[in-house]
């Protein structure tokens, strides 16, 4: 219960504050209706770091190249609304992966490279609703500042099959299940640059946790886009996601990167 207060006092504080500083802007309104964007995309991200349950500890490394042979299934959409300046945007993303393998272990018995196998399964929820202000807009590059809240449900198994036998790791085979699910306060920014009437670049960087649910949260994203027409754009750019979640026995200190792909239908 503690959590959740310290998540919604630090919400609002963040939220006052951008709101303070936004209505320092000079910047041109638009025509006052509301502007709406729907952009279902793929996010192909290898894994870098570690999850453990249960004080077992496993070493990840999934490069890019392999994650078609381990994927099972996922979706990824963001959508936002706009009136005037300000924006309203939703990012939800699902996946899942099956027998990520793994040779180095860690936990009470030290930190060994077994002989057999280590398959993670993680699955993985993530939805970031947000709240920003269009900060410029017009002839100079379009910068908007918002605040959110990142929710996060991890489910992860964790099946050790080994040969290596030491008086504090015995062989044999084991499962372990672990689940947590956390809230992340989070502020950031977004920056759009119109190159051509039809080319355009982004930039998206954003920070959260401060030991709220995460120790440490945070991303960043850079993109090249295309638009076609006024409904209809696409983009490919590189995301890098960062979380360092720990508590209960249950850890989850990863690095998620790889490509975006998009395509963003306006109405």
């Amino acid at each position: 219960m503690l959590r959740w207060l310290w998540a919604v006092v630090i919400f609002a504080v963040l939220w006052l504050a951008a709101g303070s500083c936004f209505g320092q802007s000079n910047a041109r309104d638009d025509d006052g209706g509301w502007q709406f964007t729907v952009t279902p995309y793929l996010f192909g991200a290898g894994l870098d770091g570690k999850a453990g349950i249960a004080g077992i500890v496993t070493h990840v490394d999934l490069p890019l190249s392999d994650l078609l042979d381990h994927f099972e299934a996922g979706f990824m959409l963001a959508a936002t609304a706009r009136k005037n300046r300000w924006i309203f945007g939703m990012d939800a993303m699902y996946f899942k992966l099956s027998d990520v393998g793994s040779q180095s272990v860690s936990g009470p018995f030290g930190v060994i490279t077994i002989e057999g196998t280590v398959d993670l399964v993680p699955g993985e929820q993530m939805v970031q609703p947000t709240i920003g202000y269009r900060l410029f807009d017009g002839d100079v590059p379009t910068l908007d500042l918002f605040v959110g809240a990142r929710y996060t449900s991890l489910e992860t198994e964790l099946t050790l099959v080994t040969t290596t036998s030491i008086p504090s790791f015995p062989g044999g085979t084991r499962v372990l299940d672990g689940d947590a699910t956390w809230w992340d306060p989070v502020v950031g920014n977004r920056v759009i640059l119109s190159i051509t009437d039809h080319l355009f670049a982004t930039t998206l960087v954003d920070c959260g946790g401060f030991g709220v649910g995460s120790d440490l949260t945070y991303q960043w994203m850079v993109a090249a886009g295309w638009r076609f027409s006024d409904l209809l754009s696409a983009s490919l750019g590189y995301r890098y996601l960062k979380q360092d979640y720990e508590e209960d026995n249950f850890l989850w200190n990863m690095v998620m990167s790889g490509f975006v792909v998009g395509a963003g239908f306006e109405f």
